[in-house]
C-alpha cells in the first residue's frame, strides 16, 4: 500500500505544477513513460561490498548482480538476508527450475533487459514470499513463457514493459494478491476488464502504449489507477453496466491522453475519480456541462493540453464543476481574445478552482475587462501559469481579483512595463517568473512591501535591463537577496552596458535629479532652443513671410484705385535711393519720367522741406505720393537710411494694398542683400538696368507699365 500511495502522490504533483522547475516548456507527462513502475520493498541502506567474485555486489538486504554480459549465468549463492535480488543485462536467455535455490528468502527480483526466451515450470516455487518482478524490456517474452512466473500466488507486482507480447497467459489472471501491473508498449489489441476481475486487489493497471482499439467491460472492483494513454481509442471506455452502475467503483486517476477521443460521454459512472488527462485527443467542443458536477462527483484535476486538433469552441460554463481544483489548456493554441469561440462564463461555476495552466496559448490582444470577464470570478486561484502567450501587458488590475495567488508564470512574453503595485492585490505572492519578457526596467515601487515581503522565489532574468539612475536599486536588491534569485533560468544582464545587472553601479552625485526632473529639463532646454530657433528664423525672414502673407491675403485693387482717386497726392512717384545714386537719378530717371511722361516726382535733395525732421519728411512725402519706386543698389543696401526708408514703404504699399516699384541699378550680390531687400527681390518681379539700347529700350518700356495707373492721359 505504501508504494501504490507515493505513486498516487508522484501522479498528483508530476504535472504542470512542477512545470516552473523545467529548463523548457516541455510539460512532463501525466505518466511518464519508463520511470515509474514496481516499488522494491526492500531498504536500500547498508555498506556495500563484493559478495562474489566482483560480478555481485551487496548491502545488508540487496544483492546487485546486474550487467555481467553474459558471464554470470546462474545465481550464486548469497547471504541470507538478501531479499532484492538485480540479474539486470546479464545476457540471460534461460530461467531454469532450480535458478533461485540459492536466495530463496528473496521478495523482489530484477530480469530486466535480458534476452530471456524460456522459464523453466516451477522456477518460482522456491521464492515462498515473492512480491515483485521485473521482467520489462525482454522481447522473446510469450504468454506461454510467462506461465511459471504467474504460478506465484505472493505477486503484487509485475513489470511487463516494453516487450513484444500479444497475450498474457490465463494464469495471470488468476493472481489473488496482484496490486500494480504494468504492462505498456507491448502489442496487444484487446483489452479484456472481465479477464481481471479474479485479481481482486488489483489496484493500478498500465496499459499504455499498446494498439488497443477495442476494450472489453468488466468489474474492477479496486481499481484506483488507470493508464490507457496512447493507444488508438476512438471513444471513451464504458464506465457504466446495464444497471447504471460503475464499472470501475474506487477509480481515483484515469490517463487517456494521446488516444483519438472525439468527445465526453453524457453519461458516466466514475464516482471517485479525481484525475482525468484527455490531452492529445481529438476534442473541439466543450458544450455546456461537459464536465459537472453530476457527471464527474469528485473530479479535482483536468488535462486538456495539446489537442491533435485545435479546440474550436469553449461554451459557457463546459467546466462548470465545484470540485475541481485544477485545469491545464497548456499548448492548445486557444486565442483568448476571440469572444465567439471562447464564451465569456467557459470558467463559471469553478468557485474552488485553485491551479490554472494556460502557457502556449494566445494572450495578445486581451484587454483587461476581457480577462476578468474570462477568470476574474476564480477568486481562489493561488497558481497561474500564463508561460509564452505573447501577453503584452499587465496593469494593476489584471491579478488585482486574485487575493489567494501564490504562483505566477508569466515567462517568454512581451511585457515591456511591471506598473508600479502590479501584484498589490496578491499580498501572499510567493512565486513570480517574468523571465525573458521586455522588462527594462524595476524600481522600489514595482512591488509593495508586503510583495517584497511574501516573495521567497523570484525570476526577473533575461529581460533588457536598461542600467541607470532608475535600476540602481534593483541592483542592489539582487546583490542583497541571492536566494530570492538563486532559481533564476538565465542572467541579468544590461541591455545598454557590457556588464551584469549585479555588478553595475552609479555614484549618487550621477543620480541626485530624479528621472522626470532629467526629462522635463532635458524637454524644457529643446523648447526652449527650438523656441529660440523659431523666433531668429522669423526675425531673419520677417519681411519674406510678411511680403508671403500680404500677397496671401491682399485684397483687390478697389482699395487702391479708391485712394488714387479720391487722395490729395502733391507726387505721383516718391523715388527711394541711395545719394550716390543721385546723378543716375537726376540724369536718367527724371527726364524721361517727369519730361517726357509728365510725372512729378519726389526726390530727397529737391523736395525735402529744409530744417524739417527727416523721418517726417520721408512719412510726409511717401504718404503725399501715389506710387514708390526703390532704386536697388550696392550703395542702397549699405545705407542704413535707406533701409529704414524700405521698411517705411514696404508697410505703407501693405497698408493701401498697394506694390513697390522696384529698380535695381548694377549688380547687387545677393549674399550681400538685407532681409528686406531679399524678401522684396524674392516676391517683387524688379526691373534691371542695364546700358545696351535695346536693354534701355525695354526698360522704360516696363517702367511706363508699371506706373500705367498714374500717367497722365495725353489726348
Amino acid at each position: 500500500m505504501a508504494h501504490l500511495t507515493g505513486f498516487l502522490l508522484f501522479l498528483t504533483s508530476l504535472s504542470w505544477f512542477a512545470l516552473s522547475l523545467l529548463p523548457s516548456e516541455v510539460s512532463p507527462d501525466f505518466v511518464r513513460k519508463g520511470s515509474q513502475t514496481c516499488k522494491i520493498p526492500t531498504p536500500k541502506g547498508g555498506k556495500r561490498y563484493d559478495c562474489y567474485d566482483r560480478k555481485c555486489w551487496c548491502t545488508k538486504t540487496r544483492a546487485n548482480c546486474s550487467d555481467n554480459k553474459g558471464s554470470l549465468l546462474f545465481v550464486p549463492r548469497l547471504p541470507r538476508g538478501i531479499q532484492f535480488l538485480d540479474l539486470s543485462y546479464d545476457n540471460l536467455s534461460t530461467i531454469p527450475q532450480d535458478f533461485f535455490a540459492n536466495v530463496t528468502n528473496l521478495t523482489s527480483v530484477s530480469l530486466s533487459n535480458n534476452f530471456i526466451a524460456s522459464i523453466a515450470e516451477g522456477a518460482f516455487e522456491a521464492l515462498k514470499r515473492l512480491e515483485v518482478v521485473f521482467l520489462d524490456n525482454n522481447f522473446h517474452l510469450t504468454g506461454e513463457v510467462l506461465k511459471p512466473v504467474f504460478e506465484s500466488k505472493t505477486l503484487k507486482c509485475v513489470d511487463l514493459r516494453y516487450g513484444k507480447l500479444k497475450t498474457l497467459p490465463k494464469n495471470a489472471y488468476e493472481s489473488p494478491n496482484l496490486e500494480e501491473f504494468y504492462f505498456h508498449d507491448e502489442k496487444v489489441t484487446v483489452l479484456n476488464f472481465s479477464g481481471f476481475e479474479s485479481v481482486t486487489k488489483l489496484r493500478l493497471l498500465d496499459w499504455s502504449g499498446n494498439y488497443v482499439k477495442q476494450i472489453v467491460p468488466g468489474l474492477m472492483r479496486k481499481l484506483e489507477i488507470l493508464d490507457l494513454s496512447n493507444n488508438p481509442l476512438s471513444s471513451f471506455p464504458d464506465t457504466c453496466n446495464a444497471k447504471a452502475a460503475s464499472f470501475f467503483p474506487r477509480l481515483t486517476l484515469l490517463n487517456l491522453k494521446n488516444n483519438q477521443i472525439h468527445s465526453v460521454p453524457s453519461q458516466l459512472c466514475l464516482p471517485r475519480l479525481q484525475h482525468l488527462d484527455l490531452s492529445g485527443n481529438l476534442l473541439q467542443y466543450m458544450s455546456p456541462n461537459t464536465f459537472h458536477l453530476a457527471l464527474f462527483p469528485q473530479l479535482n484535476k483536468l488535462y486538456l493540453e495539446a489537442m491533435d486538433i485545435h479546440i474550436k469552441n469553449i461554451d459557457a460554463f463546459a467546466f462548470n464543476n465545484t470540485h475541481l481544483k485544477s485545469i491545464s489548456l497548456m499548448y492548445d493554441n486557444l486565442k483568448f481574445s476571440d469572444e465567439e469561440s471562447i464564451a465569456k462564463d467557459s470558467f463559471a461555476g469553478c468557485l474552488n478552482l485553485k491551479g490554472l495552466q494556460l502557457s502556449s496559448n494566445v494572450f495578445s490582444g486581451v484587454s483587461d475587462e476581457r480577462f476578468l470577464g474570462l477568470f476574474g470570478n476564480l477568486t481562489r486561484l493561488d497558481t497561474i501559469y500564463m508561460g509564452k502567450t505573447s501577453l503584452e501587458r499587465i496593469s494593476v488590475r489584471t491579478f488585482a481579483k486574485f487575493p489567494r495567488l501564490k504562483s505566477l508564470f508569466l515567462y517568454l512574453n512581451k511585457i515591456t512595463v511591471i506598473p508600479d503595485g502590479a501584484f498589490a492585490g496578491n499580498p501572499l505572492l510567493e512565486e513570480l517568473n517574468l523571465n525573458d519578457n521586455h522588462v527594462t526596467t524595476v524600481t522600489r515601487t514595482t512591488f509593495t512591501d508586503a510583495n517584497r515581503h511574501s516573495l521567497k522565489q523570484l525570476d526577473l532574468s533575461g529581460n533588457p535591463f536598461s542600467c541607470d539612475c532608475d535600476l540602481r536599486w534593483f541592483s542592489d536588491w539582487l546583490r542583497s537577496n541571492k536566494t530570492l534569485f538563486k532559481h533564476s533560468r538565465s542572467s541579468y544582464n544590461c541591455s545598454n552596458l557590457h556588464q551584469e545587472v549585479a555588478s553595475f553601479t552609479m555614484p549618487d552625485q550621477a543620480c541626485l535629479l530624479s528621472r522626470d526632473t532629467s526629462e522635463f529639463i532635458v524637454v524644457s532646454v529643446s523648447l526652449l532652443l527650438m523656441a529660440m530657433t523659431l523666433v531668429s528664423a522669423v526675425f531673419r525672414y520677417r519681411w519674406h513671410i510678411r511680403l508671403l502673407l500680404y500677397e496671401v491675403f491682399r485684397g483687390r485693387d478697389d482699395v487702391r484705385r479708391r485712394r488714387l482717386e479720391e487722395g490729395n497726392f502733391d507726387y505721383d512717384v516718391f523715388v527711394s535711393y541711395a545719394s550716390e545714386d543721385l546723378p543716375w537719378v537726376y540724369a536718367t530717371v527724371m527726364p524721361e519720367l517727369e519730361h517726357r511722361l509728365g510725372l512729378r516726382l519726389c526726390v530727397h535733395e529737391r523736395d525735402f522741406i529744409p530744417g524739417k525732421n527727416i523721418v517726417d519728411n520721408i512719412a510726409d512725402c511717401v504718404e503725399s505720393s501715389k506710387k514708390i519706386l526703390v532704386v536697388f543698389s550696392n550703395h542702397f543696401l549699405h545705407s542704413q537710411w535707406c533701409q529704414f526708408e524700405l521698411a517705411y514703404c514696404l508697410r505703407h504699399v501693405m497698408d493701401y494694398d498697394d506694390a513697390l516699384i522696384v529698380v535695381c541699378l548694377g549688380d547687387v550680390a545677393s549674399r550681400d542683400l538685407t532681409s528686406s531687400m531679399m524678401a522684396v527681390m524674392k516676391t517683387t518681379t524688379y526691373i534691371q538696368w542695364v546700358d545696351d539700347d535695346d536693354a534701355i529700350a525695354s526698360f522704360w518700356g516696363r517702367l511706363q507699365m508699371a506706373l500705367q495707373e498714374v500717367v497722365p492721359n495725353r489726348t
